[in-house]
């Protein structure tokens, strides 16, 4: 499960901007990633309130399966000179509230 579809990250430091690429935003694609991975029911998966507190829409994403996510970056991403390392986390240890998107719409 992964936080709302397009986020804005920290402002980077001004000397590292000169010499490391930084990401600007992340688009998750939620709404077709969800369709594709037959999760888009999960109220995870929507915008909703839980009390008076807005909850971030979340993608859920089935293992074995392609999902598509955009990185936009500060400066064009350049093969030779960037090492670009991508980590993702599973597992329960990563859920605010074990099972909460279990649940169907």
């Amino acid at each position: 499960m992964f936080p709302a579809s397009t986020h804005a990250l920290p402002e980077a430091m001004e000397a590292d901007l000169l010499t490391v690429l930084h990401i600007t935003s992340l688009d998750l694609h939620i709404n077709p990633n969800t369709q594709t991975h037959n999760t888009h029911k999960y109220a995870c998966t929507k915008p909703r309130e839980v009390g008076e507190v807005k909850e971030e829409v979340e993608l859920v994403v089935r293992r074995g399966q392609k999902f598509k996510v955009t990185l936009t970056f500060d400066r064009p991403y350049d093969k030779a000179r960037d090492d670009l390392r991508i980590a993702l986390k599973t597992g329960m240890t990563n859920y605010k509230h074990p099972f909460k998107c279990a649940k169907e719409l």
